[in-house]
Order: structure tokens, then C-alpha cells, then sequence
């Protein structure tokens, strides 16, 4: 394989091999199923380090350009037929037998046919996630990303994920790969009853029934559709989770904000807003709340409660971090309150686990528990028992604990480390608080500045964050961003705060500079 890099150029080395074989591939002159060089092959042809190459076929096996197998060589992929792309709006139906993009079929008439307008049914999505910045980023130095709260794919057990497999595989069964019940794989089902039982769940017979699903929001989804009615309003907090704007945004599902307070929710506001407008449902996420990392108190949790009860308003709780060790005072879930039965609690193991693995459960009313499995049987039948017994066999041999008190102490070291550099390096207008647990830190900026503004700077610098509009309702400007550190290494980290507290003075400089030039004239 010729391919040719300018060691004087600003830009890295191992983006300039990456870029070189994207173009080869996009040109035809690699395709898929085509073996690349080895990299101490690819390192010697080039006269740069193996280190430079295997960074390069990272980057390309992240964008999903090529497969690097352990032990074997690295292959380019069918990007078409893989299932994290798509080729939406690159089909090209220009070919014989087609009119523009329409088939001429057998008598068919020979005119223009009226397209069917699309436009009402779009759905606005500016802020559904992050922009690839790093695909424009020029500079020698390293980018580094602070914008995705996600586990480190590099921390993810293929040892013992492959130990289990082959296992499973070595003996397979036919349910393994038949449809299933709907609740899901019964001894997974078990598990998860058991550990909330050690949490203080009621799980008497009656009381709650277990469900696996596929993820946290195919399972918020089944839950809108079967508690909401046309119309009705849904409650979050403000700031929240955009994953759960997303999908109220993209269902036009009217929502309303609560002001997040230091110790949780503002139940004050509540309040008042379910006495005046009374909302159908309330979503909240009162442990390592995602984005500003704030645990809600004892007392707010019991006066939620109390409302919901009076109110007689379901409450979904988002228990993503109960696999996730945290520190301080331990905080009972909003589940294992609930007398009354209003609470639905929604569990993960994607974030302490393989968030691809999709396998979430739900806690329901035993009331309610039956319809919630109808409507999931009727919109997917079942979800993949293959990946469900694989999870309960790690779980099973021990492999679950061990991994999940390892990444603990990673992302806790990451998380003090991040505080540390943030005090060195960060002017002391800006203001955090830092978390018990989870990936990441609240960033708040002096009043009057602008995070969406901020992170234009730094990506100039060579980085990123997550900036407030991306969890607040209505996608509002904000003063707060998050920063998340849990897929960044101590040298990322250091060197990412660094250049971010730059970028930070810089920009409130130049505000004081124009403030004072005003004032001059």
C-alpha cells in the first residue's frame, strides 16, 4: 500500500496516515474486506514509530473505517452494511430504467409525478447531539474531547467478555437466539430483584414485577406511550439528561423545567407548578443527576413523594448510576420510598458495563406491570436473550463486581484529578461543585457568559465540552457546561484543563477589555 506523510506539516502524523486511508477507501483504491499493513509493517515503510500507526488505526477503527481483530490484522469495513451507519441521503438512483429518483414501471405514465412533501414530518434536531469538531481540527497538539459522559471502551473486559462467550457458544442453546418472553430472561430478571431487595425495594408478590429492556429510552419510551394521553404535560428537571429531551422533543411531547437547586429539584417550584398546571408525569434523576452531578437530599425526596402521592403522579426514576460506586452519605432510591406505588424505576447496565449490550430493566407497579409487557411485546417482541444470559453469566462467575470495583477507583482517581487541575488552572470567577460519583463535572461561568460561545473558542484550541443548551429545556443559552472525564486518561486530562483555563481567561479578558473600551467612549 503506497501512501505518503509530510513530517513538517502542523498536523499530527497519525491523522495524516488516518485521513490518507479514509481517502484510499473513499476513492475505491481500498475496499472492504481488504487486509491494511501491519503496523510495524505500515511504521518501517514510513519511517515513524509503531506507536503513530496503531494511533492512526485507532482513530479509523473508532469512525468505523476499519476492523483491527487481536492477534490478526486489521481489515477495512463495509461502512454500508455496518449498523452504526447509514446511507441516507447518499443513494444514488441516477442509473437505467429510473426517471431522476423514480423507477418507470410498466405503464406507468411518461410525465412528472408530484413528490410527496416530507418537510412536516422533520424533526428538529439541532441539539441531539455533539458535532464531530475534531474532523476540522488542524493544530499539532492532541484533541481532546470533555463531551461525552460515557464508560472507557479501553477499561471494557474482553477477556472475561470472550472467557463467557466462547462458553456460551462452545454449548449453545436455542433460546439463546429465539424469541423470548417479553419480560426477559427470567434469572437476570431474579438477579436484579434480588439486589434491589438489599436496597430496600418491597418485592413482596404484588408489589413490583421486573422487566429487562433494551435501554434506557426504549424503556422511557414504552412508558410515555402507555402513561401519557395527546396533550398531557411531562415534568423535568432543569438542567437534565438530553437523551430525555431528545426523545420528548422528538415525540412533541409538551415538558416543563424545575430549577435544579444544590441539593436536588427545587420542590418548591414543583409544587406550585402541579398545583396550577397539574402534569400527567415527572421524570427525575435524584442520584449523580446527570449533568450537574447533584444527589438529592433525604428531605426533598420525601417531600416528592408526598406530592406525587397527594397528586396521585407517576414518577420515573433514572437509577443509571446504581451499579456506579459514590461517595458520601447513601441516599435511599425513590423505589424503595414508595408506598404508594406512583415511583417506575428505570436501571442500566451500560454505564458500568458495555453500554452497547443495551440490556436496561425497569421496576413497575405490579399493577401496571402486565400492560407495560403487552405494549413492549406489541412494539418489539423481545429483546436479544443471547446478550441477556451473557450479562447474568459475568454477573454469575463474579466478573461483574470485580469489574465494576476496578472501574470505580479509575474514574474516581480521574474524577480528583480533574478537580485538582481545575483549581490550578481555572480563573476563580468560574465555579463547580464536585460530585460524588458519576463522569463528570457542572462547569458554571460568571453571569452574563455564554457556555455555546465558550466552546466555539476552545474548539479553535483543540477541544471540546458539552454546553448547557444540550440539557436544558427549550435548549436555552446557558452559563454552565459539562466537562466529562471518564473516557480521558491523567496526561488528557492535565493537558485538556490546561488549555481549556486558557481559553477561559482569554475570553473573560477580552469581555473586561470591550466593557472598559465602552465605558472609555
Amino acid at each position: 500500500m503506497f501512501l505518503s506523510i509530510d513530517k513538517e506539516l502542523a498536523q499530527p502524523v497519525y491523522m495524516q496516515i488516518r485521513d490518507k486511508i479514509v481517502e484510499m477507501i473513499r476513492n475505491g483504491l481500498l475496499s472492504a474486506g481488504d487486509k491494511l499493513p501491519g503496523t510495524r509493517e505500515l511504521a518501517t515503510q514510513l519511517g515513524v514509530s509503531r506507536k503513530t500507526v496503531l494511533q492512526a488505526y485507532l482513530e479509523l477503527a473508532a469512525d468505523s473505517w476499519v476492523e483491527s481483530k487481536p492477534g490478526s490484522c486489521t481489515y477495512v469495513l463495509d461502512r454500508d452494511a455496518f449498523t452504526g451507519q447509514s446511507n441516507v441521503g447518499r443513494r444514488d438512483f441516477q442509473s437505467e430504467g429510473r426517471r431522476g429518483d423514480l423507477e418507470i414501471l410498466p405503464g406507468q405514465p411518461d410525465h412528472e409525478v408530484s413528490q410527496m412533501d416530507w418537510g412536516d414530518y422533520s424533526i428538529p434536531a439541532a441539539w441531539f447531539r455533539m458535532p464531530a469538531h475534531y474532523q476540522n481540527w488542524q493544530g499539532s497538539e492532541e484533541w481532546i474531547s470533555f463531551s461525552r459522559a460515557i464508560p472507557d471502551a479501553k477499561l471494557f473486559p474482553f477477556e472475561r467478555i470472550k472467557k463467557v462467550s466462547s462458553q456460551m457458544l462452545w454449548d449453545p442453546q436455542a433460546y439463546f437466539f429465539d424469541y423470548g418472553n417479553p419480560q426477559g430472561y427470567l434469572p437476570l430478571c431474579e438477579y436484579i430483584e434480588m439486589q434491589q431487595a438489599r436496597d430496600g425495594l418491597n418485592v413482596a408478590d404484588g408489589r413490583n414485577d421486573f422487566v429487562v429492556c433494551s435501554g434506557f429510552q426504549s424503556a422511557l419510551n414504552l412508558l410515555l406511550t402507555i402513561l401519557l394521553k395527546p396533550g398531557d404535560m411531562v415534568v423535568v428537571e432543569n438542567p437534565t439528561f438530553n437523551a430525555i429531551i431528545n426523545l420528548l422533543e422528538a415525540r412533541g411531547i409538551p415538558h416543563r423545567g424545575i430549577p435544579m437547586e444544590h441539593d436536588g429539584m427545587d420542590i418548591d417550584y414543583l409544587e406550585r407548578l402541579v398545583e396550577k398546571e397539574k402534569p400527567r408525569l415527572l421524570i427525575t434523576i435524584p442520584t449523580m443527576h446527570n449533568p450537574t452531578g447533584v444527589t438529592m437530599s433525604r428531605e426533598k425526596r420525601q417531600r416528592l413523594m408526598a406530592i406525587a402521592q397527594k397528586h396521585n403522579m407517576p414518577v420515573i426514576e433514572d437509577n443509571w448510576a446504581m451499579l456506579l460506586g459514590y461517595e458520601g452519605e447513601h441516599q435511599p432510591s425513590l423505589k424503595s420510598m414508595d408506598g404508594g406505588g406512583n415511583v417506575i424505576q428505570i436501571g442500566s447496565f451500560s454505564k458500568a458495563f458495555l453500554p452497547g449490550s443495551r440490556v436496561a430493566w425497569v421496576v413497575i407497579p405490579s399493577d401496571l406491570a402486565m400492560t407495560f409487557i403487552i405494549a413492549k411485546r406489541s412494539m418489539d417482541r423481545s429483546d436479544s436473550y443471547f446478550l441477556q444470559t451473557l450479562v447474568h453469566e459475568f454477573i454469575k462467575k463474579g466478573y461483574m463486581d470485580l469489574h465494576c470495583r476496578k472501574v470505580d477507583r479509575i474514574y474516581k482517581a480521574r474524577r480528583e484529578l480533574m478537580d485538582e487541575v481545575m483549581r490550578q488552572h481555572f480563573p476563580a470567577e468560574v465555579s463547580w461543585k464536585r460530585p460524588r460519583g458519576g463522569f463528570s463535572y457542572w462547569v458554571a461561568l460568571p453571569p452574563g457568559y455564554s457556555s455555546k460561545d465558550l466552546l466555539r473558542e476552545a474548539v479553535q484550541s483543540g477541544m471540546d465540552f458539552a454546553p448547557g443548551n444540550y440539557f436544558h429545556v427549550g435548549r436555552e443559552d446557558s452559563g454552565n457546561f459539562r466537562l466529562s472525564f471518564s473516557t480521558l486518561n491523567q496526561s488528557q486530562i492535565r493537558q485538556g484543563v490546561r488549555r481549556l483555563g486558557t481559553v477561559i481567561r482569554r475570553v473573560l479578558a477580552d469581555s473586561a477589555n470591550q466593557k472598559s473600551n465602552r465605558s472609555a467612549s
